[in-house]
């Protein structure tokens, strides 16, 4: 009979069979190294010193997404960021943002937040930083 420690926590748990925290470190490091032309998952599994099969594994157990997903998610809140502090084209935002064109960028975008970028953009200045609207009299 094996008896759980009372001292382990729910966080131990969710990261069983996950990367080690070096791992998960090196892993997302090279995963934004370059989002304009990302590593291959043999890379990124090799510089952890895993294969790519324990490695996808790993990642989905200490992430909660597989690596495309979690760098899809990067990407967009990147994308959110630039639209929100620069005046950017959606073009440059998306191309910066590892995107191959505004088309998949704003394919993206609105699958993952309901909106396209532009919309969201105006929406955003519109609400002002906290959220208020912002007095434009």
């Amino acid at each position: 009979m094996t008896l759980h420690s009372p001292l382990r926590t729910t966080n131990d748990l969710v990261h069983r069979g996950g990367l080690s925290g070096w791992q998960k470190k090196r892993a997302t490091e090279l995963l934004v190294a370059d989002l304009t032309n990302p590593a291959a998952l043999k890379e990124v599994a090799t510089g952890c010193g895993i294969s790519v099969g324990h490695f996808n594994r790993a990642f989905r157990n200490s992430t909660g997404q597989s690596p495309h997903q979690w760098l899809i998610h990067y990407r967009i809140q990147k994308a959110k960021n630039l639209l929100l502090e620069t005046s950017a084209s959606l073009i440059a935002i998306a191309l910066d943002c590892g995107f191959s064109d505004q088309s998949h960028f704003t394919r993206m975008f609105t699958r993952h937040v309901g909106t396209t970028p532009g919309r969201w953009r105006r929406i955003q200045r519109i609400a002002g930083p906290a959220g208020e609207e912002s007095a434009s009299a």
